[in-house]
């Protein structure tokens, strides 16, 4: 993958940011609750020989399965599947999300299914994980090694920006690939984050009313390589409107990665 590209398909302190987006992307902003129905993926295209071991090429039954570790002395929840070993993909969630929400909308089994090793965890604080003493901007430099996750392609919504940026702009050697759906915090990162060398996915919905959806392209000229995503008719939580859309950008993504 090289360059940037762009695609329009159908349907502060980190602290203080994390606080902000709290509030912003609170339910009832435009990040609804976390209740939705399993969405089925959509058919995307053969997994690219990459990884150590390599992807499959069509989809298979994988299990997620619950796990909960010892972080810190706090309890850290998560959902796994795939293959130990092979390309990791972490996904953090938004404000109102958890880990669950992305076994809800099927992409944990469209992944894992393609032979990649998928890690959903519950934010500090949110859904089954405790608090810690850490704050975001320190979390996931610390969680990485006790994840057992190596260069991850990084997943982040909403209000976990506040979470992803500081790693990419402190450790980007920690990561493989980041996927930003619009995350918290563009206009404090982008200048912070230019050249970085991290390949990057930018994706936004085009009816977002949280941030507005100008932000995507401020972020995505901040790496050296990227490409832009717009989710036609899709709000903040882009994923939710426009499922088959995003599972084949995030594929299609993941395999360039490797390549």
């Amino acid at each position: 993958m090289a360059g940037r590209g762009r695609r329009r398909v159908g349907r502060c302190a980190p602290a203080a940011l994390l606080a902000a987006c709290l509030a912003a992307c609170s339910p009832g902003a435009d990040e609804p609750a976390p209740s939705l129905s399993t969405a089925p993926a959509s058919p995307v295209p053969p997994a690219a020989a990459a990884a150590q071991p390599k992807p499959s090429t069509s989809a298979q039954p994988v299990a997620i399965l619950p796990r909960d570790m010892e972080f810190r002395g706090k309890r850290l929840h998560m959902l796994t599947g795939g293959p130990e070993g092979a390309q990791a993909v972490l996904l953090l969630h938004g404000a109102s999300f958890t880990s669950a929400t992305w076994q809800e909308l099927g992409t944990l089994d469209l992944l894992a299914g393609r032979g990649l090793r998928v890690v959903a965890i519950d934010l500090p604080g949110f859904g089954q994980s405790e608090e810690t003493d850490l704050p975001p901007e320190e979390f996931l430099a610390a969680a990485l090694p006790a994840l057992g996750v190596a260069r991850p392609i990084l997943v982040s919504p909403s209000m976990s920006g506040a979470y992803s940026f500081p790693l990419l702009e402190e450790h980007p050697e920690l990561l493989a690939g980041f996927v930003g759906v619009a995350p918290a915090g563009v206009p404090q990162w982008a200048p912070k984050l230019q050249g970085s060398p991290v390949p990057a996915l930018v994706v936004w919905g085009t009816a977002d009313r949280v941030f507005p959806v100008e932000q995507a392209k401020t972020l995505a000229t901040s790496f050296k390589v990227s490409t832009e995503l717009y989710l036609e008719g899709a709000k903040h939580p882009a994923y939710l409107d426009a499922p088959d859309a995003w599972h084949e950008g995030l594929v299609e993504f993941i395999e360039s990665v490797g390549r």
